[in-house]
């Protein structure tokens, strides 16, 4: 039974015709290269989509630290123009109620003048 097993192994390797020793070991190494070289080509394969893979990944990483990086900065810089606009409408208003002001001092000294009262003034 041995022998017959080894006979079929021996046929299935060496292919349909009988082959000589040295051929049949000829003929493994080659296979065994060819199967070196399909394996090494699937493994370059893998490794080259794992460092595409992480490259996207680390582009997708940097797109939305980007957006975020971009949103603070129109965050930030909308807050200095409402700082800077506040400060304007300050300054605007306080020149109206300055004007305000200098017309009702001129009202109300017309109205003293025409009772023949004054306001004290302090000279120095």
């Amino acid at each position: 039974m041995a022998q017959t097993t080894r006979a079929k192994l021996a046929s299935m390797v060496a292919g349909p015709s009988e082959r000589p020793a040295p051929e049949q070991a000829i003929h493994r190494q080659k296979a065994r290269i060819k199967y070196d070289e399909e394996m090494a080509e699937k493994n370059r394969n893998v490794h080259q989509q794992y460092i595409t893979n992480m490259v996207s990944g680390w582009m997708e990483t940097l797109e939305e630290k980007s957006q975020v990086r971009v949103a603070r900065k129109q965050h930030d810089q909308m807050k200095a123009d409402m700082l800077i606009a506040n400060n304007e409408l300050i300054l605007v208003r306080r020149a109206q109620l300055k004007d305000l002001l200098a017309k009702e001092m001129v009202l109300y000294e017309k109205e003293l003048l025409a009772k023949g009262v004054t306001f004290f003034q302090e000279r120095l």
